[in-house]
Formats: C-alpha cells, sequence, structure tokens
C-alpha cells in the first residue's frame, strides 16, 4: 500500500496510471465518489505490491531528495512521490528537519504459498 499526496493538477485517473491501478479501486479505498475534487495536500491510499510504513528521517547538511532516496534504497521517483515533491523542481531539504520516509515490510507468507511456490 502507497500514501500519495495529491498536487495541484492530479486527477484519479493520471494518479491510477502512474501506480497501475485503476480509478475505481482507487475510489472504493478512499471513500470518493466520481464526483469528489482532489484537492492538493489530500493523502489517498493507493494499492501496490510492496506493503510501507513510515519512519523518521532527519534530513544532514547536503542531503538532497536522490542522496536520501539512495541511503533508503528507493528510487528518487518513489520518494518524491511518497512526499509529495512531484514537479517540484528544487525542492529544498533543510538541515534538522525531520521528514517520514518509507520503510519496506517484508511480507509473510503461509506455509501454504510457501508449498505452492516451492513445488513450482
Amino acid at each position: 500500500m502507497f500514501i500519495h499526496t495529491v498536487v495541484s493538477g492530479d486527477t484519479i485517473r493520471d494518479i491510477a496510471r502512474i501506480y497501475g491501478t485503476t480509478t475505481r479501486e482507487l475510489e472504493r479505498l478512499n471513500e470518493l465518489s466520481t464526483r469528489d475534487v482532489l484537492v492538493p495536500g489530500l493523502h489517498l491510499l493507493v494499492p501496490g505490491q510492496n506493503r510501507y510504513v513510515a519512519r523518521p528521517y532527519r534530513i544532514q547538511s547536503g542531503d538532497s531528495v536522490a542522496s536520501v532516496a539512495q541511503k533508503i534504497g528507493l528510487s528518487e521517483t518513489n520518494l518524491e512521490r511518497w512526499l509529495g515533491f512531484r514537479g517540484a523542481i528544487g525542492t529544498d531539504l533543510t538541515a534538522g528537519t525531520t521528514i517520514w520516509v518509507p520503510k519496506s515490510v517484508p511480507q509473510k507468507r503461509t506455509i501454504e504459498e510457501s508449498r505452492r511456490s516451492s513445488s513450482i
């Protein structure tokens, strides 16, 4: 599950395309109707293969979105999406500020899933 922060100009259709899901699924997960207007700053749940939780990261002097993404093992694009920075050219990260970054949570498998995958 991802959290998408809406920016000006976002549409449900665009968000669904970015994450490879459907508009219907986004509307269902977020209890939206087709008439709802997306407001910048709104956080939407987005289905995804990976499971993430948020963890704090304190910005160090000289940090950039690219360097933070590399430190936490995420692509720059995915970190920008997570933080809601898409399209914000030159977004500054202020040293000493704490941001919340994604941390992957390993998906637990059941015994039956393990048996199926090992017999393939």
